[in-house]
């Protein structure tokens, strides 16, 4: 059995109801202030490069980089096409041993370059910038190896080409004139590739050098 409510209490109701809710001005002010600091905040975090510094924080060195390594493999060809000549008698097969060496460094460089060139910035930059392959540490050891490698065929040139000058001064043998003009010609390739791979290495540690300063400028992506 429902009682009945007096006229009084339900005329009040229904005018509570019917009134509109107040406004706190308090809580528009206060999002409009942390929408604006928010705003404030990222505009200070951006980063202060430009834009192709998105991607690597040293665009020029890699370019100069990769120059490089074609360079180094269009010198390798040249030595190694020039060992052959001689039939690698001179270098006593260290020359193709090293082509073969450089090619798969080369090779293996390039196409990780390639690679990460074309990858998100997004994706680069969610842990921090990612060392890129140049720059890294066995990267640039392996470039040492090769200047190191290539000076070591430089030397074997030199001492098997005057071991047999004096072998056939000895025997009064005469060898053929492009005999003794093709292993200075594969030496001066040789020493070439020497200043091209040191290059590189030093060129690798500039890089490595840039995003290290890149990463400690704490910037916030």
């Amino acid at each position: 059995m429902s009682m009945p409510i007096p006229q009084t209490v339900a005329a009040e109701a229904n005018a509570w109801d019917d009134h509109p809710r107040p406004v706190s001005p308090a809580g528009s002010t206060t999002s409009t202030l942390t929408g604006s600091l928010n705003q404030q905040q990222q505009q200070q975090q951006l980063p202060k490069y430009q834009r192709e510094q998105y991607n690597h924080p040293a665009p020029h060195i890699q370019r100069q980089i990769e120059i490089l390594l074609y360079t180094a493999l269009t010198l390798g060809f040249l030595t190694n096409l020039s060992s052959f000549i001689t039939y690698t008698f001179f270098s006593a097969f260290t020359t193709p041993s090293m082509f073969l060496l450089t090619i798969t460094f080369a090779a293996v460089v390039l196409i990780y370059m390639r690679k990460e060139a074309r990858a998100n910035p997004e994706i680069r930059h969610a842990n921090g910038f990612r060392m890129p392959t140049s720059a890294q540490t066995a990267t640039i050891a392996c470039a040492w190896c090769l200047a190191v490698g290539w000076a070591v065929v430089v030397g074997i040139i030199f001492v098997v080409y005057y071991l047999l000058l004096g072998a056939d001064e000895r025997q009064h043998f005469h060898r053929a004139q492009y005999e003794r003009v093709v292993p200075f010609l594969e030496a001066g390739f040789a020493i070439l590739e020497i200043g091209v791979m040191a290059c590189t290495a030093v060129l690798c540690s500039k890089e490595k050098r840039a995003v290290l300063n890149f990463r400690a400028s704490q910037i916030t992506w």
